[in-house]
């Protein structure tokens, strides 16, 4: 979408706001409502002519019901009139339910304005029968509202009425179905939490299994007290070697001398001590693929 593009559609998504402000300011009878409405049909003439200037049939035939919407709500029945001409003139080359529905709407509340209510309900009540079930949710609400105001306008009360009913039926359906769909994407997004915590308990075990395996693995192949490799780890380290036929080594074995004596002299701790700080300096001392193993 060019520039002009989304100038047209922001000037309509203005125009159809301002034209909402003024349908409540007239429904309360408020004097600035013709004001309003006449700053909505001029938003929407932007949105008119940015959308022809861009050749975007479908963006000029909503600006223009915006627009029409806009005039009759001003007053100006005969601008109106050549609005919803050429609005009807293209209307099949843009065919959509809820094109036709805005259509029908704008053009009942013209009717309205020329006194010929009468005529705007039978229409009215053709759209409704037409468009069936093609039209759903707001936009049928919409419909069946400007049915009972054209219908307490024409002194058709009875069938106003018979309106105002199937259109509170229709409001609790819509609502049982919204709680319902609210019921259905609570209990969807609890599952997902659910899911959630589960992946990450799973995730939280995998990682202290994970943690106790190296451990363990560790605990198997390390000596306790010095921490240095043990017997396992040195004759795997030494199987390895002895698999490479172009390995090259050599093996030293060292030992305390009088060891005992420290044990006996200064007690078993001491001689603890001494064998941790002995592996810890001849681990100091190693080079990158040397082995000191107890």
């Amino acid at each position: 979408v060019g520039n002009h593009g989304l100038a047209s559609i922001t000037n309509m998504n203005l125009a159809e706001v301002t034209l909402a402000r003024a349908e409540h300011l007239a429904q309360a009878q408020a004097p600035q409502s013709v004001e309003v409405a006449a700053a909505a049909a001029t938003r929407a003439g932007k949105a008119v002519l940015q959308a022809d200037s861009q050749k975007n049939l479908q963006i000029g035939v909503v600006a223009r019901l915006i627009l029409a919407q806009a005039q009759v709500l001003a007053g100006d029945a005969v601008a109106a009139s050549q609005t919803l001409t050429w609005v009807q003139e293209h209307l099949v080359e843009t065919s959509s339910p809820i094109i036709e529905l805005d259509f029908q709407i704008a053009m009942c509340r013209w009717l309205r304005l020329k006194d010929q209510t009468t005529l705007a309900v039978a229409n009215l009540v053709l759209a409704k029968q037409r468009l069936g079930d093609a039209v759903q949710g707001n936009k049928r609400l919409r419909l069946l509202q400007e049915l009972v105001s054209a219908q307490e306008a024409s002194s058709d009360h009875r069938s106003a009425l018979a309106t105002f009913r199937e259109m509170h039926t229709y409001t609790l359906q819509q609502r049982d179905i919204a709680t319902e769909r609210r019921a259905l994407l609570l209990n969807a997004r609890m599952a997902l939490d659910r899911a959630r915590q589960s992946a990450e308990l799973e995730r939280l075990r995998a990682d202290r299994l994970q943690q106790r395996n190296t451990i363990l693995t560790h605990e198997a192949n390390a000596d306790a007290l010095t921490g240095l490799p043990n017997r396992r780890a040195l004759e795997q380290a030494l199987a390895s070697l002895l698999a490479d036929p172009s390995a090259h080594f050599s093996c030293a074995i060292a030992d305390l001398d009088h060891f005992k004596r420290i044990n006996d002299s200064w007690s078993h701790l001491v001689g603890d001590e001494v064998l941790r700080r002995i592996g810890a300096l001849l681990h100091a001392g190693l080079r990158p693929g040397d082995v000191v193993a107890r």
